[in-house]
């Protein structure tokens, strides 16, 4: 059995990117204002805006996906918060060791840098 008849190979289809702006810029109109991506299913174009519908490319189980990306993405929007804070800290404890009275003993040896 070759190895290729274990793997299920689909067609390239674009670029996901683009597909989900599109999503999103779809869910905004048929939403009227609202970006909620329930309003870019087929299952709600269909049944709500058909205009919209015609130029859709995607499924339910592509917004539902879009959906879980958008949460865990979410997490990744306090990352700078933090290194910003934890750079604070190290310049802070740099700049307490640059000042502190040593008498002759080198302030790398006093304070071990984190």
């Amino acid at each position: 059995m070759a190895a290729t008849s274990i793997y299920i190979q689909t067609p390239p289809r674009g670029s996901v990117l683009l597909e989900a702006f599109k999503a999103m810029g779809m869910s905004i109109r048929a939403g009227k204002g609202l970006m909620k991506l329930d309003h870019a299913k087929l299952s709600y174009l269909k049944d709500n805006h058909p205009e919209l519908f015609r130029k859709a490319t995607w499924d339910d189980v592509f917004i539902d996906e879009l959906k879980r990306t958008h949460k865990a993405c979410v997490v990744f929007c306090w990352y700078p918060v933090y290194w910003v804070c934890y750079s604070q800290i190290t310049n802070n404890l740099i700049s307490m060791a640059a000042t502190i009275e040593t008498s002759n003993v080198p302030n790398d040896i006093l304070i071990p840098s984190p």
